[in-house]
């Protein structure tokens, strides 16, 4: 995991190593943070809880990260990185 400082954003860049079969429930961030997925290898389902999104290899979703989100396997791992750009506290 990488921290950034970057255009009044705080930068937070995770590497996720899903297993099959794996079901990530994600706390809500502070108001006004977006994440960023982007799906290196496999398939997953992910984004806010009430509208995830079937996602596989070379997949880009942006989502308000300031709500209930998910992230989701089956039959297949997933490789992916999150960005998650959250506003610096003052």
């Amino acid at each position: 995991m990488g921290r950034r400082i970057s255009g009044g954003n705080s930068l937070e860049i995770w590497r996720l190593r899903l297993p099959p079969n794996t079901s990530v429930e994600g706390v809500p961030h502070a108001p006004g943070t977006n994440e960023h997925l982007l799906v290196a290898a496999g398939r997953l389902t992910a984004g806010p809880t009430n509208d995830p999104r079937e996602l596989a290899a070379g997949d880009l979703l942006a989502f308000a990260g300031d709500a209930p989100h998910t992230y989701r396997t089956t039959k297949t791992a997933a490789d992916v990185t999150v960005v998650i750009a959250s506003p610096v506290q003052t």
